[in-house]
């Protein structure tokens, strides 16, 4: 994914994996975590304009240190569910069919 910290999302609610957090990292998990199960990630361009008088709740070393811890256990969970999981989507995928509802 280009940009991962816009912030600008639209998940289908059916796929939408568990998070284990609300701040920073969870942007992490729903990626990784849709991913894994076979749900296509598209990206859109948006344009972003930040105030210079904002105030941001990011808190550099806690934050920073959350989201490492989270990034090297998915790393780790990935060699023994992620790829696996991929795989196995990516077999049993069904063909894209146009349904209609009435």
């Amino acid at each position: 994914m280009p940009d991962t910290q816009t912030g600008y999302r639209l998940y289908p609610l059916k796929r939408l994996p568990h998070i284990f957090s609300a701040r920073y990292e969870a942007e992490l998990s729903l990626l990784v975590f849709s991913a894994w199960r076979g749900t296509d990630l598209v990206p859109i361009k948006v344009n972003v304009l930040y105030p210079e008088d904002r105030v941001t709740h990011f808190r550099p070393f806690w934050d920073f240190f959350r989201i490492s811890v989270l990034n090297t256990i998915l790393c780790l969970v990935a060699i023994v569910y992620g790829w696996p999981s991929r795989l196995i989507h990516k077999l049993f995928k069904p063909k894209n069919r146009l349904r209609f509802f009435l």
